[in-house]
């Protein structure tokens, strides 16, 4: 029973319009996205699926906004050919600045840029080009420059909006990733 009000009246907070309420709109909120990718480093490649947390805080008219997530991603050589078999887990922390570059009603063309430092781990067995028979423990840094670009779906009176990423692109010292995201903002 007590769950139930606290969940009905959570879920009720978070999709009343502040407008209702009177009050003007946060200005920071969490953000989730969740999604697949390709990665590549040194001696790791693969495809995947991502999920990232973050936080996010408007600085300038609802259009400029700082960004501060951690990513992380399982990545396999599944459908890659001429690679090793590979088992990865990647930690990735991305700052970057978004700005709407076209804002019309509640849709948004967003592009970003930032930074990226990104951990991968994991095992890299046999197989692959040159076949070899020895199974190895990967441990590799990297950064690099950050780029997003896609679409923003904000309500002007709901805590919540939406962001649908098809390309955020992270070229670097030894990285190389591509992502595809759909993600949720939570303005608190």
């Amino acid at each position: 029973m007590n769950f139930r009000i606290i969940l009905t009246t959570s879920f009720l907070l978070i999709l009343v319009p502040m407008s209702a309420l009177g009050q003007e709109l946060p200005k920071h909120g969490l953000k989730l996205d969740a999604g697949f990718g390709i990665h590549e480093g040194i001696r790791t490649n693969g495809l995947g699926t991502i999920v990232s947390f973050g936080y996010e805080r408007v600085i300038r008219e609802d259009r400029l906004r700082i960004n501060s997530t951690i990513l992380y991603g399982k990545f396999t050589h599944s459908f890659a050919t001429d690679t090793p078999k590979q088992d990865l887990i990647s930690r990735s922390f991305i700052t970057a600045l978004s700005y709407d570059i076209i804002h019309v009603w509640i849709l948004s063309l967003t592009l970003a840029v930032g930074g990226i430092v990104d951990n991968t781990y994991g095992i890299v067995g046999p197989g692959g080009e040159l076949r070899p028979t020895i199974i190895t423990d990967v441990d590799e840094w990297s950064a690099g420059l950050y780029f997003r670009g896609g679409i923003s779906i904000t309500p002007t009176t709901s805590r919540l909006s939406f962001d649908i990423t098809p390309l955020a692109n992270s070229p670097g010292h030894y990285l190389f990733k591509i992502n595809s995201t759909i993600g949720i903002v939570v303005r608190l």
